[in-house]
């Protein structure tokens, strides 16, 4: 079975961890008004705290 890990573009990703921090909502009720699976908005969120000034950036090697 071939795993499709869906991709979201940049400007998604920081739109869906404002939405959070600014409604206060669950995790999940976000993740599922944005058809996001919950263990995705998770790492969202995880990778945006470890770097708020410059979230979800794009390394090229």
């Amino acid at each position: 079975m071939v795993s499709m890990k869906k991709q979201y573009r940049v400007e998604f990703k920081i739109r869906a961890v404002k939405k959070l921090k600014k409604t206060g909502e669950l995790l999940s009720n976000v993740a599922r008004e944005l058809d996001v699976i919950p263990t995705a908005m998770h790492d969202l969120v995880q990778k945006y705290k470890e770097s708020p000034e410059v979230p979800f950036l794009i390394c090229s090697s």
